[in-house]
């Protein structure tokens, strides 16, 4: 899935391999390996990167590529006291008792919040 759509995004952008590698920091073998499906889809941040590189959304390649891990990396300070810590952590711990409407009623804050940060940016 992730693999294919890569594979459709890059040949659309017109770069090979071996520039989306250099770009990257990955070896064209490895991105040619993911994009056959024999390893996994690489974390989040390199995927931005690669959407980067070849000039799309990152939306549906981290889609994609978060289906195919059946996990989400979320980038935290290494200080203890570090507040992103803390929510990744509460969220982490009550995961599983959230039902369909905390859930929802979460993602509409979120969204709130980053339409808030985007219009007063």
């Amino acid at each position: 899935m992730f693999g294919q759509l890569l594979q459709q995004m890059r040949a659309r952008s017109r770069v090979s391999l071996r520039e989306l590698g250099r770009a990257v920091g990955l070896s064209a073998v490895y991105l040619s390996d993911i994009e056959a499906g024999s390893r996994r889809p690489p974390a989040p941040a390199t995927v931005r990167k690669i959407a980067q590189c070849l000039g799309v959304d990152p939306g549906p390649l981290l889609s994609a590529s978060l289906a195919e891990r059946n996990a989400i990396e979320l980038p935290i300070s290494r200080d203890e006291k570090s507040m992103r810590l803390e929510a990744a952590l509460a969220l982490a711990r009550t995961w599983d008792e959230l039902d369909e409407e905390d859930l929802a009623e979460i993602t509409r804050f979120l969204d709130e919040k980053r339409e808030q940060k985007g219009q007063s940016a």
